[in-house]
């Protein structure tokens, strides 16, 4: 056995028994160690017995939440969030009845049936600020491996894969590099002391494996996630967002190379033999497909359909062509429904945000604001990535939505902390309760009670 092997597993191991003995959140650190140090992908994967790494951390980590308090624990899946992922995996199972490919779909829905329940897990992780602060900062470390080992690689042409799980693609890779990097930038910002100079190294090795994809939605994700990180993060701070997105700017061209730009220049310039001019002639085909199945053809029902659908210039050589687009995917794959769920979910993001960006003026504490700016900035560059890639199972996401819903409870109990310390009214603490979003039971006023006659 390697000495690589050897290292992966007894650290997967001492994280697990850790977690079972000691703290919960020890199994979310080794499901996102054996996440970025996958067996399956890696070239020292041989030398250990073929288990279900992930699952078995996983398993760990929902095991480890029973001892955790169970008051509200609940209350992350009757969250809007929560709501649509139960309607999400529910419908998926629906279609099992009707799926063109039973086994295909089969796959699909457990997959996401696993995501429902590691959205579950992360929020009862995450419900304090140490978890929400851990679990970013693996996900940073976790990219900032993946930067280092294509750093070390020597690639031809673009960056396809570094070995991790649901991104073996270039631009999937992109898009789930971009959140780290976004992450990281926010860390650097606010964060003091020797973590700041710790998260400052990883930037370099990050954008560097973003440049190597030579992604032109990664590109664009990095753009848009700088935009909403500017607006979403506290007003104390923006100087300094704008001056470390001026910074990463400079980054991004000393870094960058004429193979990166040439394919950046094709977003305003498209050629006809490029997969951007692919990409719009799918899209009829796609539409036809929806028509023919309203109901969805199943998981991975696009890429079934695409030779039956699209001209032989438009696959790929395998004689199929994937979506590249994430609604387009679910449209195709699970109907009208599907996609109404998924912008459904996409909707209570950006409300979500919006509602965390106001609370700014209730007198929101600045290091959480950080927080909001972080994950916005990442969920949007999940988003605009989408447009250009099916990221229908990008693990990442869900990980940025239980961080979000999260941050929701970790916000609405800083504020009313702060209005309880200051002596309001007792409808000002009233206001304070996210009812809108997570629906728990309302503070109210108490009422006296008139006195009895006799009394």
């Amino acid at each position: 056995m390697s000495i690589t092997a050897l290292a992966v597993l007894i650290i997967w191991a001492v994280g697990l028994v850790l977690a079972l003995a000691f703290e919960p959140i020890f199994a979310l650190l080794s499901y996102l160690w054996i996440f970025y140090n996958d067996p399956q992908t890696s070239w020292w994967g041989g030398d250990l017995p073929p288990l279900r790494y992930s699952l078995f951390a996983a398993v760990a980590a929902l095991i480890a939440t029973m001892r955790l308090p169970w008051h509200g624990a609940a209350r992350s899946l009757a969250s809007g969030a929560g709501k649509l992922l139960i309607a999400f995996v529910v419908w998926m199972w629906l279609q099992t009845f009707w799926a063109i490919s039973v086994p295909a779909h089969m796959e699909g829905a457990v997959l996401c049936t696993k995501y429902l329940v590691l959205f579950y897990v992360l929020c009862r992780l995450t419900s304090s600020e140490k978890g929400v602060r851990l679990l970013l900062l693996a996900h940073v470390a976790g990219c900032f491996l993946l930067g280092v080992r294509a750093y070390s690689m020597s690639i031809a042409g673009r960056l396809e894969t570094i070995g991790a799980p649901g991104v073996d693609d270039s631009n999937l890779l992109a898009a789930h590099l971009v959140t780290g990097l976004t992450i990281a930038g926010f860390f650097f910002i606010a964060s003091r002391g020797i973590r700041r100079w710790l998260v400052f190294v990883t930037l370099p090795f990050i954008l560097n494996a973003i440049i190597l994809t030579q992604s032109r939605g990664g590109f664009l994700a990095m753009v848009g996630a700088g935009l909403s990180g500017w607006y979403l993060a506290p007003k104390v701070y923006r100087r300094f967002v704008a001056t470390s997105g001026a910074l990463a700017v400079v980054l991004l061209l000393v870094l960058s190379n004429e193979g990166f730009w040439a394919r950046i220049r094709t977003i305003i310039e498209p050629d006809r033999n490029t997969t951007q001019e692919t990409r719009l002639q799918i899209l009829g085909p796609q539409i036809q497909m929806f028509l023919d199945f309203p109901l969805g053809a199943g998981h991975r029902g696009n890429v079934l359909l695409s030779p039956k659908y699209m001209p032989p210039e438009l696959l790929s050589n395998a004689g199929t062509r994937s979506a590249h687009n994430t609604f387009m995917a679910v449209l195709v794959d699970e109907g009208a429904p599907g996609a109404i769920l998924l912008v459904g979910l996409y909707g209570w993001s950006f409300l979500t945000l919006r509602r965390l960006k106001r609370m700014d003026r209730r007198g929101l504490p600045a290091h959480l604001g950080m927080y909001r700016g972080a994950v916005g900035a990442a969920l949007t560059g999940c988003f605009l990535a989408g447009l250009f890639v099916n990221m229908q199972t990008s693990e990442v996401q869900i990980w940025l939505l239980a961080v979000l819903y999260s941050l929701v409870i970790l916000c609405e109990d800083a504020l009313l902390q702060r209005a309880c310390e200051s002596g309001p009214a007792p409808h000002i603490l009233a206001q304070t309760s996210p009812r809108r979003f997570l629906r728990p039971t309302a503070l109210r006023p108490v009422r006296a009670r008139r006195p009895e006659a006799g009394h």
